[in-house]
């Protein structure tokens, strides 16, 4: 089965300065605290962590460079996804748009098959948006 690959890019402007965006979005532990659905976070030897939002997916991310406040790199080493994703962070009027940019992929036969016919891409983003809305209330204070 050929390879399939979840390519994404979804932006946001939070009322937020980058720092407070960046501090939250660099600590993945915390992820559960802001995210709209349930995540479960388990840290891993070498700054790596399992990560979950669900029974039946799982993934492991470590952050491979930061620039604080503009950029948190990652990479998916693990469980359903392979790749890279980048967070950017650029200061706007109202104060950050952060950009989350996914190239992945799909690790699992299983969600390979699936891939064939779901529109990864489209998923993503439809879950990602709301979150992204999440983060901007925790991050400015207004949970």
């Amino acid at each position: 089965m050929g390879a399939v690959k979840v390519q994404a890019r979804d932006s946001l402007d939070l009322a937020a300065p980058p720092e407070r965006v960046f501090d939250v979005l660099l600590n993945m532990a915390a992820y559960g605290s802001w995210w709209p659905r349930p995540v479960v976070y388990q840290s891993l030897p070498g700054g790596r962590a399992r990560v979950s939002n669900g029974p039946l997916v799982w993934w492991t991310v470590a952050v491979t460079r930061s620039e604080r406040p503009k950029s948190i790199e990652l990479r998916y080493d693990g469980g359903a996804w392979k790749g890279a994703a980048v967070w950017t962070l650029e200061p706007v009027a109202t104060g950050t748009r952060v950009t989350y940019t996914v190239d992945l992929n799909v690790n699992w036969w299983w969600l390979r098959l699936l891939g064939r016919v779901a529109p990864f891409a489209r998923l993503h983003s439809w879950q990602l948006i709301p979150a992204l809305r999440a983060l901007g209330r925790y991050a400015s204070g207004a949970r």
